[in-house]
């Protein structure tokens, strides 16, 4: 099994840290809207991968995180008026159901990160400890960037060239504003309601002298004099005083009515000794500390694959490899895998150009029924004569990112997507093509030379899907199977044991295509469709050919096709 390693930027034999158990990582969504399609592209990306270690025999555990604390949910939650975590609950319940759609499995373990806040702090505490984070000026704890001899390794920054700002505290940025990054935000107050009150121990070391001059007015060496002062909420603003947590603070003598600057005034002094002060500060994780903490709480030290989209590995892989080592001192995971960008008819998907979908505005855009789309969703045009079901959709829209490589970029359009669609149901007929003739197929052994033939084909697959997840080229096999199943059925070639084998084959490449819809349809055909089948299957019998064509064409009107075969006429769902 071989892999490309973003970290070395080389093909690599894939070595697990442990055989006995595969451990991969991978980033969840920003919950604050619907996720679209270049999201889900990532997704499937990923579900491959995991799916292909699996087929392939090694045991994988998958963990994935929910962002939902950060500026994104934060803001449109208030913009909606609703409680930050009944909001985000909202939005993971659609992704999760999106996923579901297109077959994605879900990973194993998924964590929303407001439940391992704790787990965040102690990491950060232990930076703090190391001088590899800091208390700055506005209340916040910064990770040092310039502690962390590595930084910019795995993102291929050129450090010593670049121009660096002193920090930053934007979930996102680019390479050129790289700097000392966010790891607990004080908070502001654009947060709202939103705010957890953690103790940390500062050091009382040239790193936070500074702050902690500010913070106690009169200099580290009179902070002895600090007197422990009433429960209070002191420089908070007002309107939130009498919701905030009530936290024990300290003054200097003589400065009780002292105004901080606004960032440290979410800072207040629990305790101190002659080697650090213990402070409790009102904010929020940082984004790139919450990755780093579950995969803390979930795995360890270290993992073997962390995979995303290419526009994570800027600033938000290469900060969760800072402060995790920072805190392990080991490497943290020994791939890093990313799938490349989504473009929309060659142009970048974003809303300003109206190319921005989700999966609820392809599903109005198909329908074959009127659709009133989803708050939140804007419509699309309908597609021109084209209704399909849903399953179609999902699968052909899971087809058509799998038809590049993982690292190449894909540009999605209506037309591609249609084409897909005769694909899948074209598939979906060569699956009942094949359930219909083992009904009536000889009982023979399987033959040597279709013995062979299935084993060729096996072989060839996997030979694909070890070599860097070679999808597209593993698909090119999946499709000469097909064909080779089609002219076999066609020509009567196939005994019912080889039919048999020939399907549990196909079911297996699906094990990672996922591509296939074999869930049991007992749909009972209404009294009148049968009625209109017997009377165009007697027409038929009689020669009178005209009755018999004019039934069948309301038949389809009707939303149902006659297969005609050598064993008989079936009717079945268009």
């Amino acid at each position: 099994m071989k892999l490309k390693n973003t970290k070395t930027r080389q093909i690599e034999e894939f070595k697990p840290l442990n055989e006995r158990e595969v451990k991969v990582y991978y980033c969840g969504p920003t919950v604050y809207n619907y996720v679209h399609i270049g999201n889900l592209r990532a997704y499937i990306f990923e579900d491959v991968v995991v799916k292909t270690l699996r087929f392939l025999g090694y045991n994988v555990k998958t963990v994935m995180n929910i962002t939902d604390i950060d500026d994104k949910t934060i803001r449109d939650s208030q913009k909606e008026g609703i409680n930050l975590l009944d909001f985000t609950k909202k939005y993971t319940k659609i992704f999760l159901s999106d996923i579901e759609k297109l077959n994605i499995q879900p990973a194993d373990t998924i964590t929303p990160i407001s439940e391992i806040i704790p787990e965040m702090v102690r990491m950060i505490q232990t930076m703090i400890n190391r001088k590899n984070a800091y208390l700055s000026e506005d209340g916040s704890v910064y990770f040092d960037i310039a502690t962390s001899k590595k930084y910019g390794q795995l993102a291929n920054l050129d450090m010593e060239n670049l121009k660096q700002s002193v920090r930053i505290d934007n979930d996102e940025y680019d390479k050129d504003n790289a700097a000392d990054f966010v790891l607990w935000k004080s908070w502001k107050e654009s947060d709202g309601e939103c705010a957890w009150f953690e103790t940390f121990t500062i050091p009382k070391n040239n790193k936070n002298k500074k702050v902690l001059n500010l913070l106690c007015h009169s200099g580290l060496e009179k902070v002895n004099g600090f007197e422990k002062s009433r429960e209070a909420t002191l420089g908070y603003p007002e309107s939130m005083e009498k919701d905030s947590q009530k936290i024990p603070v300290s003054y200097p003598k003589g400065h009780e009515s002292t105004r901080m600057t606004t960032g440290l005034r979410n800072v207040e002094i629990i305790s101190e000794n002659e080697k650090e002060v213990v402070v409790k500060i009102k904010g929020r994780p940082g984004w790139h500390i919450e990755c780093s903490a579950c995969n803390m709480k979930h795995f360890g030290a270290q993992i073997d694959i962390h995979m995303g989209g290419i526009d994570n590995l800027f600033p938000h892989h290469q900060n969760e490899v800072a402060q995790t080592e920072a805190c392990t001192r080991k490497e943290f995971s020994k791939y890093w895998m990313h799938c490349a960008h989504l473009t929309v008819d060659g142009k970048k998907m974003s809303k300003s150009a109206n190319n921005f979908y989700t999966i609820e505005n392809l599903e109005e855009k198909y329908s074959p029924h009127p659709l009133v789309p989803p708050c939140g969703v804007s419509p699309l045009p309908k597609g021109e004569g084209i209704a399909i079901s849903r399953s179609v959709l999902y699968r052909a829209l899971r087809l058509s990112f799998m038809n590049a490589k993982y690292a190449s970029q894909v540009d999605f359009s209506f037309s591609k997507l249609e084409a897909n669609f005769s694909v899948i149901k074209s598939i979906d007929e060569t699956v009942k093509n094949m359930q219909r003739e083992m009904e009536f197929a000889e009982e023979k052994i399987t033959s040597k030379q279709v013995s062979e033939d299935l084993q060729d084909f096996l072989a060839a697959y996997m030979e694909q899907l070890e070599d860097d997840f070679n999808i597209p080229e593993a698909l090119a096999v999946y499709h000469n199977f097909l064909k080779y199943i089609n002219t076999g059925l066609r020509e009567k070639l196939f005994s019912k044991s080889e039919i048999q084998a020939l399907f549990e084959l196909l079911k297996t490449f699906d094990s990672v295509l996922s591509i296939l819809d074999l869930e049991e349809k007992n749909e009972e055909i209404p009294a009148e469709i049968e009625d209109l089948f017997q009377k165009r299957n007697e027409a038929k019998k009689q020669k009178d050919f005209a009755t018999a064509d004019t039934l069948r064409d309301e038949l389809l009107e009707r939303g149902y096709k006659i297969v005609d075969t050598r064993d008989g006429s079936f009717l079945e769902r268009k």
